[in-house]
């Protein structure tokens, strides 16, 4: 038989610190799990309802109330927040029954991820580094520059890019070691143009500074935050790229990576594994960027890809 079951508050600390002590979640995972066990309290206060009362109808309620304002892969990891919630509960011993256990997620949209052409690309970071060599000696503008470059060349997500440490870049193999969700640790690869630009950049401001330090600190050595990183992506895309029809993000410079790796005739399982992606599924997106794009081209060059009915 459970034992009695903690308010919604002390519960969601237990399962909170299950996630971080004994899964080793990453702190991104924790902090959307809280937010939405948050929104869950919320909705139950709203309806004077106490944790060891709550039934499945309920929380499909809950979750009909978002649905209209979220998207389907909003709601779908809202579903897995209280489906992993509620088993943790069961699993303790703190309630008897498990009311998310045939909560049905919604299906998932087909839309396919945004993404810079080559030439976009190029015209970005050739733009950074023009405007890097006429303020050689300001260095937000350089960081953000040789930041960029890092980013385009490993594909490798914004929290993995801030997190590097000057000790995780190694030049003499041309590798950086990136420490991915879940704490696991992978090499990427990084080419020869951001080679040099990490190189100038240590050269210029980070001489002699001790190894453990943030490779892209912000003020005062701090850990320069990705609202941060964001901010000025958007300030430089808009500057260089004009308006583009997506917003500009760092998730979308990932998906360059992938997409231009795949055009370029790059086994799908390699760039799994450069994106440090646990299933093939994730990555097998970018096949489907792939063929929407060939579709593309043969209509618009293709003498009969043309059609009038």
């Amino acid at each position: 038989m459970a034992g009695p079951l903690p308010d919604l508050a002390e519960s969601v600390e237990l399962f909170l610190n299950y996630l971080s002590t004994e899964r080793n979640l990453s702190v991104l995972t924790i902090v959307a799990y809280r937010c939405d066990l948050a929104e869950l309290g919320r909705y139950l206060e709203s309806q004077n309802l106490s944790l060891k009362k709550v039934e499945r109808g309920h929380l499909e309620s809950y979750l009909m109330g978002i649905s209209a304002d979220a998207a389907s892969r909003t709601v779908s990891r809202k579903i897995s927040a209280l489906r992993q919630f509620f088993h943790f509960l069961v699993e303790e011993g703190l309630a008897e029954s498990d009311p998310s256990q045939r909560l049905v997620r919604p299906k998932a949209s087909e839309r396919l991820p945004y993404f810079l052409e080559e030439p976009q690309i190029e015209k970005f970071l050739n733009g950074l580094r023009k405007f890097s060599r006429r303020s050689p000696s300001h260095k937000t503008t350089v960081r953000f520059w040789v930041a960029m470059e890092l980013l385009y060349a490993t594909g490798v997500r914004v929290s993995e890019l801030l997190g590097l440490r000057i000790s995780d870049v190694d030049f003499a193999v041309g590798f950086v070691r990136v420490r991915g969700k879940g704490g696991y640790e992978r090499l990427v690869p990084f080419g020869r143009k951001s080679r040099l630009a990490v190189d100038l950049y240590l050269e210029r401001f980070l001489r002699g500074a001790p190894p453990q330090s943030y490779l892209f600190a912000g003020p005062s050595g701090r850990h320069w935050t990705r609202v941060g990183f964001y901010l000025a992506l958007q300030r430089w895309g808009k500057k260089i790229l004009g308006n583009l029809p997506f917003s500009l993000s760092p998730h979308k410079i990932r998906h360059s990576f992938a997409t231009h790796l795949l055009n370029r005739g790059a086994d799908i399982k390699a760039i799994q594994e450069l994106l440090g992606h646990k299933k093939l599924s994730t990555t097998q997106i970018y096949t489907h960027v792939n063929q929407a794009r060939l579709k593309l081209l043969h209509k618009k060059y293709h003498p009969r890809g043309r059609r009038n009915c």
